[in-house]
């Protein structure tokens, strides 16, 4: 999973590397004062349709796996957590409760603490991303300024 989450976050600057050959038939290589292109000021990510251009064959193949349909944002369909009010997680060593729920479409994850009957601590952040298939398990990632962060 870690992996996955790796490729996702480091794609945009390393997919222009992998891709800046296509469509380009000299093999001499980059030029030696610009070794990686992910690494020039005007490098940005190009999405998976300008892949599609030149590959489409993989395209069609890729987009169909689990992992071609591995992130996107939050959504009911796209989450395999539990839900309902029974549904609380316990971090038994940093003794912290968990409560994933809804709110119209919007996902948020309840942290919260307990000393015996009273909440000391309580955090709720908006889940903005899911990532991972579902086939076994998938991630909730939450943007606050630009910085995604699982939660």
């Amino acid at each position: 999973m870690r992996a996955v989450i790796l490729f996702l976050i480091l794609s945009p600057f390393f997919l222009p590397v992998f891709f800046s050959g296509c469509g380009n038939n000299n093999s001499s290589g980059p030029p030696s004062d610009q070794v990686y292109a992910s690494l020039s000021d005007s490098a940005r990510y190009v999405g998976i349709n300008t892949c599609r251009q030149c590959h489409s064959q993989v395209y069609e193949t890729f987009i169909r796996t689990g992992m071609g349909s591995s992130f996107d944002v939050a959504s009911r369909k796209k989450s395999s957590a539990v839900f309902g009010s029974h549904a609380i997680f316990r971090d038994t060593v940093k003794n912290f409760f968990y409560h994933p729920y809804w709110n119209g479409d919007s996902m948020f994850v309840e942290e919260f603490r307990m000393e015996g009957t009273d909440t000391v601590y309580k955090r709720t952040e908006r889940v903005s991303y899911i990532v991972g298939s579902g086939q076994h398990t998938n991630s909730h990632m939450m943007d606050i300024n630009g910085y995604v962060t699982q939660i």
